[in-house]
């Protein structure tokens, strides 16, 4: 017998960095705020997609505290896809 909630936590990998977004719903600037856990400089990929998964922006992060301007977007949810030197992060957001 063995106790599946050890081989869980084992398993389980601990993030270097924390994404936050603000303000959500929003309706255009949202504020992203990087929080990292070692010193490196941030190298990074942000996507914002619809729900079917499509690409409608793609902008390079060199910032802890980027901005996405969303104004020219219809009003709906959308997936703000971020990687940050090699981790992935996943956030909806909604469009007012």
């Amino acid at each position: 017998s063995f106790d599946a909630g050890i081989i869980g936590s084992v398993l389980k990998k601990k993030k270097n960095h924390a994404l936050r977004l603000f303000p959500n719903p929003t309706g255009g600037m949202v504020q992203l705020r990087i929080e990292s856990k070692i010193m490196v400089d941030l190298e990074g990929d942000l996507r914002v997609q619809d729900l079917h998964g499509e690409t409608l922006l793609r902008q390079s992060i060199h910032t802890a505290e980027p901005q996405i301007d969303l104004g020219g977007f219809p009003a709906g949810i959308y997936v703000l896809s971020v990687e940050i030197n090699g981790e992935h992060f996943f956030k909806k957001v909604v469009k007012k």
